[in-house]
């Protein structure tokens, strides 16, 4: 890095203490220009976001190193970085009450569904820059993000709205347990496949568990291997190094919660009923695996391309349960299909910024009527969605 900006070592030392702060330095200085560049755009009329996402999708193709640093190497980039990043999202949550004229100020569920949203673009602009797709114009039109984004404002302006983003889901218990079962100590007359299986997991819980306790980058192979009970040249045996340990853990943990979740929608007697019914066997994962999700979903891009592609697939699948909501009703047929992936990077960003503020764990199951909340109102419409899921809350309560 210091060749490439062809300074030596004294000069890069004389203006930064390490490489951290100089990155934080380089996001901070970003940041300041990205949202001078949105302050100059002039509000809509009627009021829309549209000119706003269509700057941010040309800020993302125009310059796409500068997006990676704000958008996706944040997130490799530890505590400090991660909350500039969301202080950038909450500054253009701001700017996007302004141009749509939502009383955020004083309406903090207004606020937070629009932070939310906000977030679930970062989420879509990190995933399409980590595979290299630059022209983010035609990847992601910003047509169609301006009115999926809409599809939430328009009702937040409606001063008799349902304060639908304020529910909570009392006294919810999880639907289901996730946990990968490792066997007590003792002789059990088990195969050797067995025996390596039984030590693998004993590697997953161990690693989720400290990296949730620590942070993933300050978890060593000695700390994993000490916990799980098992010597060093055991873990390499199984594993080529920590992040391989990290990626299939998670993997094996992934199809258990996705086959839950499938065979939740699949009971659900309407299509709002399955996302419910879903959604409750995903919100149990957070609920009881809070390490796991801490490693899947907060250390991500800090595990590698592997842990990445992995998580950013699931997304994928995640989006498959909403395909319903465009047959709900004529309206949803019109929008557009980007609709479902920004939901679910949407709640991708939702449950990220909860583990990095360490909710109780009841916390996910609580606010289930909110994440339904999110991800109906584009099909349904805010009144549908609302009574929907205000029946709801009272009949699981």
């Amino acid at each position: 890095m210091i060749e490439s900006a062809g300074v030596s070592r004294s000069t890069f030392y004389e203006h930064f203490v390490d490489l951290e702060e100089c990155f934080l330095a380089a996001l901070d200085g970003l940041a300041i220009d990205l949202i001078e560049r949105l302050e100059e755009i002039e509000p809509a009329d009627p009021p829309s976001v549209g000119p706003l996402i269509e700057a941010l999708c040309e800020f993302v193709g125009g310059d796409p190193a500068a997006a990676r640093v704000l958008f996706m190497e944040s997130l490799a980039a530890g505590a400090k970085a991660m909350d500039a990043r969301e202080r950038l999202q909450h500054q253009i949550a701001a700017l996007i009450a302004v141009t749509s004229q939502t009383d955020s100020d004083n309406d903090q569920a207004v606020s937070a569904v629009l932070e939310n949203l906000v977030g679930g673009l970062f989420r879509l602009f990190a995933m399409r820059l980590r595979r290299n797709l630059v022209d983010v114009a035609s990847e992601l039109s910003p047509v169609d993000l301006a009115a999926w984004v809409d599809s939430y404002t328009a009702v937040m302006t409606e001063p008799d709205r349902e304060p639908a983003a304020k529910l909570l889901l009392r006294n919810a218990q999880p639907t289901e347990t996730y946990e990968l079962k490792t066997l007590p100590a003792g002789r059990h007359g088990l195969t050797e496949a067995e025996v390596g299986m039984n030590r693998r997991v004993r590697v997953y819980t161990a690693l989720a568990s400290l990296s949730h306790e620590a942070g993933y980058a300050h978890t060593s192979v000695s700390g994993i291997t000490a916990d799980a009970r098992i010597s060093r040249n055991a873990f390499y045996r199984l594993f080529h190094n920590k992040a391989e340990a990290a990626t299939k853990g998670l993997e094996l943990m992934l199809e258990q919660v996705i086959g839950a979740c499938a065979s939740a929608f699949t009971s659900g007697s309407s299509w709002p009923d399955q996302v419910w019914r879903a959604s409750e066997a995903f919100a149990s994962f957070f609920a009881t695996a809070r390490d796991y999700c801490y490693l899947g979903l907060v250390e991500t891009h800090v595990v590698g391309d592997e842990m990445t592609q992995l998580i950013y697939d699931r997304i994928g699948a995640f989006a498959l349960f909403l395909e319903g909501g465009y047959r709900w009703r004529p309206q949803a047929q019109k929008l557009p299909r980007v609709s479902s992936e920004a939901i679910g990077a949407t709640m991708y960003e939702i449950a990220f910024r909860a583990l990095r503020e360490r909710r109780r764990s009841e916390w996910y199951m609580e606010s289930l009527p909110q994440f339904i909340f999110i991800c109906l109102v584009p099909f349904m419409g805010h009144e549908a969605a609302t009574n929907f899921v205000a029946a709801r809350s009272e009949v699981d309560r």
